[in-house]
């Protein structure tokens, strides 16, 4: 199993990314708990030839958005600060938050962007908007955790501020 790290962002010290940052076709929404499929197909098309695939399989995607929503996969889910980015009805990128019961904080679960979408700043934006949101409820930090090696998350991460504090 491939090591992964924890990162730890003071959300005192982040800025909540400019307007300009984002891309003006994109809604974004709060996940919901009927988007199951949606996100196993972003999640296998997004994980797809990266250092986080591991050959699955569509039905393997399911389980995983699933364990996630049922609280397995970072702590329960927190659907009204995850965030959706929609190009009309496509979903091309998603970030999901939980909460990390033993760190006593949120942590970032997941983010994804639809292959087709990737280096055009859809990852950036949507962690944007869930750290946004995670301030506006009054979130004092959030953790994440990275693979190692997983060089476009510890350049996402890094660039709004995270840092790297351990091995998990």
């Amino acid at each position: 199993m491939p090591r992964r790290f924890e990162y730890f962002l003071d959300l005192s010290d982040f800025d909540p990314c400019s307007p300009s940052a984002t891309l003006p076709d994109l809604q974004l929404r709060a996940a919901q708990l009927t988007d199951t499929q949606v996100l196993a197909e972003l999640m296998l098309d997004a994980y797809r030839g990266t250092i986080d695939y591991d050959d699955e399989t569509l039905d393997d995607a399911v389980s995983e958005v699933q364990a996630y929503l049922a609280g397995e996969r970072g702590g329960q889910p927190l659907l009204s600060v995850s965030r959706l980015a929609f190009e009309g009805s496509v979903l091309v990128g998603a970030c999901l938050a939980g909460d990390w019961h033993e760190r006593h904080c949120p942590m970032i679960a997941y983010v994804m962007t639809r292959a087709e979408w990737k280096n055009l700043g859809v990852g950036q934006q949507v962690l944007c908007a869930v750290l946004r949101a995670l301030c506006e409820q009054g979130h004092r930090k959030v953790r994440a955790v990275i693979t190692e090696g997983n060089a476009p998350s510890e350049r996402l991460f890094g660039r709004l501020g995270f840092q790297r504090v351990s091995i998990t």
